[in-house]
């Protein structure tokens, strides 16, 4: 198996080179010419390293701190003050995308990110390669602690399901922030669904009156309930899974500042 961090892209440009006290002028003179590479800089200082990519070059003048990208495809009248430069693109240059394509396997579908977790959807054909999908994943996202996909569909009265940890610590106990609030949630326990915020926020400030008292009687961990309390509405909330009770019991008291109407039971 390919090892990630062995990946690399090598590319070709000129470079003009600059003394800081003349960049401005340069600029105004090549800006038209410059490298147009995503996510690289059209100047580069020769006193810094830069993280996701390295370069190589001749016959850089004396005085010379700065580089100047130029497309190696224009042609100008003063190709004589430029050079030749490779860049040397790491692993960390490339997005998840980038990588997959590199490593010739399907790209993710679709993917939610629930505090430290992301929950990735994956079809049986990218099953074999879920360790790849997992490794790609935490690392490329600095606050992600684990890497999860669900084996089966959402299931039973409480709506959960079974998951397996493909990268990163076995800990699906996480606090998720959506529209300022911070929510605790057992995702092994307790189902939640971050792709409805938008939809949460439309039916608060969409379908709610002022005045009106919210009962929400299957609650969840509370993604609308605490919501609506945050939007000053009298809020009663509810719900058959205990262990979504207790956090969004553990939510309010995270929020106690915003959140104070909101009164928990099991029937």
């Amino acid at each position: 198996m390919t090892n990630i961090k062995e990946l690399q892209k090598k590319i070709t440009a000129k470079f003009v080179p600059v003394n800081k006290k003349h960049i401005k002028d340069c600029i105004k003179k090549y800006e038209s010419y410059f490298l147009k590479y995503e996510r690289l800089p059209h100047m580069l200082s020769l006193s810094k390293k830069y993280d996701q990519f390295e370069f190589c070059m001749k016959d850089i003048p004396n005085g010379t701190d700065t580089i100047i990208l130029i497309d190696k495809n224009v042609n100008m009248k003063d190709e004589n003050e430029m050079g030749e430069i490779t860049i040397t693109l790491n692993y960390k240059y490339f997005n998840s995308s980038e990588i997959f394509d590199m490593l010739k396997i399907p790209n993710v579908g679709s993917f939610q990110m629930i505090g430290h977790i992301i929950h990735l959807n994956l079809i049986p054909e990218q099953y074999e390669y879920k360790k790849i999908y997992g490794e790609v994943f935490l690392m490329k996202n600095k606050n992600i602690k684990s890497v999860i996909y669900k084996t089966n569909s959402v299931h039973g009265i409480y709506r959960t399901f079974q998951f397996e940890v493909i990268a990163g610590i076995d800990d699906l106990k996480t606090v998720h922030t959506e529209n300022n609030i911070n929510y605790y949630i057992d995702y092994e326990k307790v189902y939640w669904n971050s792709k409805l915020s938008a939809e949460r926020m439309k039916l608060v400030t969409k379908c709610f009156k002022k005045g009106d008292i919210i009962a929400d009687c299957t609650c969840g961990a509370g993604p609308l309930a605490l919501l609506a309390a945050k939007m000053d509405f009298k809020v009663f909330a509810n719900d058959l899974n205990p262990h979504a009770i207790e956090c969004i019991k553990k939510s309010i008291k995270k929020n106690k500042k915003l959140i104070v109407t909101i009164l928990c039971c099991i029937i």
